[in-house]
């Protein structure tokens, strides 16, 4: 299991049931140092957690690290081998394939490096490590998913969710209408789930338009630091560009103000969303949110949902942000704006970097009529949803 700390190495793994620390992984990352911020270190943190977890199957809990504490090289070869067979030897292996055996090669050479002196065993470990050919990625078959939602499973997923829908599977009002708002921030902003989870509660702000004289409102996208933050897997802001600041509607807003001033209680936190018990809401329960949800999709939608999306049985948060993407650069389309000034709007709103390709990714997409009828040009003034609950 992979946790954040608040010193060197930053990123660390423990075992999933005693919760110790895996202690050559721990040596390792302190040998191959790297910035707080590092997403290739959490990257590789996590491959590294699949070959423990593998390896705990093989060798029992803990194996791997007492084989590499007592230089049992002839096991950790074995161990070595199997895990190369067992990813490349799947019909279709996949990048992640490719990145985890690179890890898991990139640990075992590591540490070979520093422990040569100790006898040709170790030496032999470094050369057998050098000698494996290649994991390479299948192309696979299937055509790539975009990801934007169909129209019918959108309106059946708002439907849902609604706080007032007896569909709802959730009991409690306070985790409905939390819920809710989760749920549109993530389609209406193009939120990420990390972002989500790491507002602050005063992340909306309102200001007075000196042309119209109107107020306005938008949301400060940043991340909010306690040191206290228990959080087993712990969101964070992707990259600089995904600190933003993004316009939100009055009925977003209003309803915004209303969970924070109704709803979210007065947890001894300062993240804007928050569980039933008072602590940060974790990236597990906003999962849980559209598993428990997707489960409540009517069969011909849920049928709908596996057919036009190439296979896939419930709605992820990337899903949202994605059909939002989707939505964001149909709007564009129909401003008539040039394709560079299009492409930077979006980079923009959805916190990519400024040479990013992505808003390529959703051009064919913007042109599926079907979304239109859920969603309108104007996009953000139609949340009919959000005007049709109770103030």
């Amino acid at each position: 299991m992979l946790i954040k700390i608040a010193v060197a190495p930053y990123y660390t793994l423990v075992s999933p049931n005693g919760m110790l620390p895996r202690y050559w992984s721990t040596v390792w990352a302190l040998l191959t140092p790297s910035g707080p911020s590092s997403s290739s270190r959490k990257d590789a943190m996590r491959h590294l957690d699949y070959f423990y977890t593998f390896c705990d199957g093989r060798l029992g809990p803990g194996g791997l690290d007492d084989a590499l504490g007592n230089s049992d090289t002839s096991t950790i070869v074995n161990v070595l081998q199997a895990f190369y067979v067992e990813l490349s030897s799947r019909p279709e292996h996949t990048t992640y394939a490719v990145r985890r055996w690179y890890v898991a090669k990139a640990f075992i050479q590591n540490l070979c490096s520093h422990r040569r002196h100790l006898g040709n065993s170790w030496r032999e470990v470094e050369q057998i490590c050098v000698g494996f050919p290649p994991v390479r990625a299948t192309k696979s078959r299937k055509p790539r998913f975009v990801r934007a939602l169909p129209a019918a499973v959108l309106a059946d997923l708002l439907k849902i969710v609604n706080p007032e829908s007896e569909r709802n599977p959730f009991r409690s009002h306070v985790v409905r209408r939390r819920n809710w708002l989760l749920v549109h921030m993530m389609l209406l902003l193009g939120l990420r789930r990390s972002e989500c989870l790491v507002l602050p509660v005063d992340a909306l702000k309102q200001g007075v338009d000196p042309k119209s004289g109107e107020t306005r409102w938008w949301l400060n996208v940043v991340e909010h630091k306690d040191d206290e933050d228990s959080r087993f897997t712990l969101p964070s802001i992707k990259n600089e560009q995904s600190r933003r600041q993004l316009p939100v509607s009055p009925s977003l807003a209003r309803h915004i103000e209303s969970y924070v001033g109704e709803f979210r209680g007065e947890p001894e936190h300062g993240f804007l969303f928050t569980s039933r018990s008072g602590a940060p809401l974790s990236v597990e329960s906003v999962n849980n949110l559209l598993t428990v949800s997707s489960a409540c999709l009517s069969e011909q939608v849920a049928k709908e949902l596996t057919e036009r999306t190439n296979g896939k049985n419930q709605v992820s948060p990337h899903d949202l942000r994605h059909t939002c993407a989707v939505i964001r650069l149909k709007q564009f389309l129909s401003f008539g704006i040039s394709h560079e000034e299009m492409m930077q709007r979006m980079r923009g709103f959805f916190g990519w970097a400024y040479e990013s390709h992505m808003p390529l990714h959703y051009a064919k997409a913007a042109y599926e009529e079907r979304l239109a009828d859920v969603w309108s040009n104007t996009f953000d003034e139609h949340t009919n949803i959000l005007r049709s609950l109770p103030q």
